[in-house]
C-alpha cells in the first residue's frame, strides 16, 4: 500500500510511488504530518492569516511574516519519541550527510 500524501506529504507520496514502479529514488524516511501537526498545534496561530493579507509584490511584509515564522518554528520542540525515530532512520542510512526535503 502507497503512502496517503495527507499522512507522508505529497512528495513522500510521489517518491513512494516512483521506488514502487521501478525508479531509481535515494534511500530516506518521512516525518509524517500528523508529527508536524502535533508540534505546531497553536504554535503558529495568526501566520497564515497574515500570509494571505500580503501581496506578493510586498517583499518587506514578505520578510517580516517570513523572519515571524523563522522565530516560531525556532521555538518548537520535537519530542524525545520523535527526535529517537529520526536519528535511528538517519543511523540506517548510513549516518552521513543527507538530503532533507520539505513538503
Amino acid at each position: 500500500m502507497l503512502p496517503d500524501p495527507a499522512v507522508s506529504g505529497s512528495k513522500g507520496a510521489t517518491l513512494a510511488r516512483m521506488t514502487a514502479a521501478g525508479v531509481a529514488v535515494p534511500r530516506g524516511f518521512v516525518v509524517t504530518t500528523e508529527v508536524f501537526a502535533d508540534v505546531t498545534a497553536g504554535k503558529l496561530s495568526g501566520f497564515n492569516e497574515s500570509v494571505s493579507r500580503i501581496e506578493a509584490s510586498d517583499l518587506e511584509s514578505l520578510q517580516g511574516v517570513s523572519d515571524m515564522a523563522r522565530e516560531a518554528i525556532g521555538t518548537l520542540e520535537l519530542p524525545d519519541a520523535v527526535v529517537s525515530a529520526v536519528a535511528t532512520a538517519h543511523e540506517r542510512l548510513g549516518g552521513n550527510g543527507v538530503a532533507v526535503r520539505s513538503s
